[in-house]
């Protein structure tokens, strides 16, 4: 196993709230890299605000994701007992533009669409912007 720690001092992160940090501030992060990769399950946590479990398989000569989940808001990440990857979790205020933009660069691998299978997120407050309008 390895596992990688870092405080990001430094490292400013263009990411949606609350994700995203300065480059002054610091936001401790963890990766714990099992080997080989499909032998256990691989976890990032990132501050207080993310938490991340992945199983992985080998397929096709490669590893594709078995199933996982990323978690927002403080708790940890579990291995779901479904396949694909679930988004849960509780956030303060959730405002969802900056999210749909970031999402719909970072979600393609080889050409597909890599989508949640489940999402189960809950807030406080939210934002929905519907032709530039906001509800």
């Amino acid at each position: 196993t390895l596992t990688l720690r870092s405080t990001l001092q430094g490292v400013a992160l263009a990411l949606p709230a609350p994700l995203g940090k300065a480059a002054a501030e610091v936001r401790a992060v963890t990766a714990t890299l099992p080997f080989p990769l499909e032998s256990r399950p691989l976890a990032v946590s990132y501050g207080e605000q993310l938490s991340t479990l992945f199983q992985l398989t080998r397929a096709g000569g490669g590893l594709q994701l078995a199933r996982g989940e990323l978690r927002l808001g403080g708790k940890r990440a579990v291995l779901p007992p479904t396949e694909g990857w679930h988004i849960t979790g509780a956030l303060p205020y959730f405002d969802d533009t900056p999210w749909r933009h970031f999402l719909s660069k970072q979600t393609e691998v080889d050409g597909d669409k890599v989508r949640p299978a489940t999402i189960d997120l809950r807030f406080d407050k939210a934002q929905r912007r519907w032709r530039r309008q906001a509800v």
